[in-house]
């Protein structure tokens, strides 16, 4: 009989056992479909936050460029003339580009909007070889007021109509020519505002000859054949010669350089492999449930094994049917499996916390099954039968016929059991410690009352309201108008909202013998700030 024959014949048989036994067919079945559910489920998004590689040309080569102070302390961001520099005197880096991130207010559409914009240098988008869906980037030779818009702020906002291309949009009051659209699934990876992956707009970035200004990131790409290593080296001895010809700009000895990759994922790596960990878990109880439950059938079927053996089958033979068998189990559970996965992505996507890198990667990038979901579910099947075949299988062949091999066998379903129990335990522990850091973060005291606290964020256009007397005039009216309503006990106006990354930077001089110099963050409130917040004071008072 021909080796296919013999795995129909296996299949036939192993279909007919399952088919008799359906109370056992179905809890095995249902349980591995939901340990290899989970885990399709959860490499699903880590092939879209993780494994899938980024969508730039040449991502291996994309490095974003940190500045370090004197005191070796990296920051995120550095000054224009800075990035003039590196860009100018690098020869390892083949194309550098600068950004940073505000708000603009869209205007001259029935609804006024606050949009997220990229001001960024001339080149980024070439850069990361991005090609645009309608249009063309700006260049060195479109002055400021262009710009290039998301692909869904243009089908928000103006209905993906391709006559926007060359026309004016107002942002702050100002009009900036619509230059190009860009493509649907873009994304900037090393950008993240306020749980946003892609800005809405990106608008030339506005040069600053301050050099004690850090407000831009830098990223780069290195020429081809360049390692890192040698792109650090060159980019140290730049920082070197700046330090030496601008002893006041408090510049540090190195540059240091992060891998794209790396940088856009290190927000969510950590939380993908430990929620991969957990679902591992829960698969290798799922195997032990099916190993005890095979065991517990290879001991009822010892007396058909022995007839078959007195008939002339040898034990391969027998071992072969059990793994079948096995693999039938595995099969069925694994179909099972990634349909739950399927089934339950959407919702797991939406479950991921909001405003959150991993969240918006997730939405951005799409989790769907795709042919590596699927290769991983299969060799999930594989190896589920695997573990929870083979020992069943090679015990039925060898039956419990002395005291001593059954009390093997108890050893050995009791070490199944132990080991889940121990498994269960693992995951109830880091379920609830993380529970406990949840509760523990939300009793943090963050310095102010948030129990009926409301925000909100208003920007104002520079051309309406160009000078400091007529912004505090309109937010005054605003205070106004809001302490006069009767579900409001008190309101106030700060510059920068607590707990967020803005922050507002000047420099300033303290006198004395030698004038000290420096460069620090501020924020404006109203008089009634603290108040509002409340936040008590120490000593002196708030502002009158």
């Amino acid at each position: 009989m021909s080796f296919i024959e013999t795995a129909i014949q296996d299949l036939s048989y192993g279909l007919r056992q399952l088919r008799r036994n359906p109370g056992f067919t179905a809890v095995a079945v249902i349980t591995l479909a939901l340990g290899i559910g989970a885990n399709t489920a959860v490499f699903s998004l880590l092939d879209s936050v993780l494994l899938h590689p980024l969508p730039y040309s040449h991502a291996d080569r994309l490095f974003r460029l940190f500045a370090t102070n004197a005191r070796h302390v990296t920051i995120e961001a550095t000054s224009y003339p800075d990035f003039q520099n590196w860009k100018q005197q690098s020869r390892t880096f083949e194309a550098m580009a600068a950004y940073y991130e505000q708000d603009v207010n869209l205007r001259g559409t029935p609804q006024p909007e606050r949009l997220s914009a990229l001001f960024c240098t001339p080149g980024l988008l070439s850069l990361l070889g991005t090609h645009l869906t309608l249009g063309r980037d700006f260049s060195l030779n479109d002055g400021q007021e262009v710009a290039v818009l998301s692909y869904r702020l243009w089908r928000r906002r103006f209905a993906a109509d391709p006559a926007i291309i060359g026309k004016s949009i107002y942002l702050d009051g100002w009009a900036y020519t619509v230059l190009g659209i860009l493509p649907p699934r873009f994304y900037f990876a090393p950008y993240e505002y306020e749980g946003e992956l892609t800005p809405q707009i990106f608008v030339p970035a506005v040069p600053d000859s301050d050099r004690a200004w850090n407000y831009v990131r830098v990223i780069g790409r290195l020429a081809p054949g360049v390692t890192r290593q040698q792109a650090q080296a060159e980019m140290n001895g730049i920082a070197a010669r700046l330090a030496q010809a601008s002893p006041n700009a408090d510049h540090g000895p190195e540059i240091r350089l992060g891998w794209v990759p790396e940088v856009a994922a290190s927000g969510m790596s950590q939380t993908a492999w430990i929620l991969f960990g957990a679902v591992a878990f829960v698969l290798l109880i799922a195997c032990s449930n099916v190993a005890n439950l095979l065991l517990v059938r290879a001991a009822a079927r010892e007396h058909e094994i022995a007839v078959r053996g007195m008939l002339g089958a040898t034990q391969l033979r027998i071992v072969r049917q059990l793994i079948t068998e096995s693999t039938l189990l595995a099969v069925f559970g694994g179909a099972g499996g990634v349909v739950l996965a399927g089934w339950t992505l959407p919702w797991l996507a939406d479950a991921l916390p909001q405003n959150t890198m991993f969240f918006t990667r997730v939405h951005d990038v799409g989790v769907r099954l795709n042919s590596a979901v699927f290769g991983y579910s299969a060799l999930l099947v594989v190896l589920s039968a695997f573990i929870f075949g083979l020992f069943p299988a090679w015990r039925a062949i060898h039956p419990m016929q002395t005291p001593r091999a059954m009390l093997r066998t108890g050893k050995l379903r009791g070490a199944l059991i132990g080991f889940e129990v121990a498994s269960s335990f693992v995951l109830l522990t880091g379920a609830g410690l993380m529970m406990k850091s949840f509760i523990r973060l939300r009793d943090v005291n963050v310095g102010f009352r948030t129990r009926g606290l409301l925000t909100m964020e208003v920007g104002l256009s520079g051309d309406k309201y160009s000078s400091p007397e007529e912004q505090a005039a309109f937010f005054g009216q605003v205070l106004t108008r809001l302490q006069s309503l009767p579900s409001v006990r008190s309101a106030a106006v700060v510059t920068n909202l607590p707990l967020t990354r803005n922050d507002t930077r000047n420099n300033f001089e303290l006198p004395a013998r030698h004038v000290i110099r420096g460069r620090a963050e501020f924020d404006a409130v109203s008089p009634d700030y603290f108040h509002t917040m409340g936040i008590p004071l120490l000593r002196g008072r708030g502002p009158l």
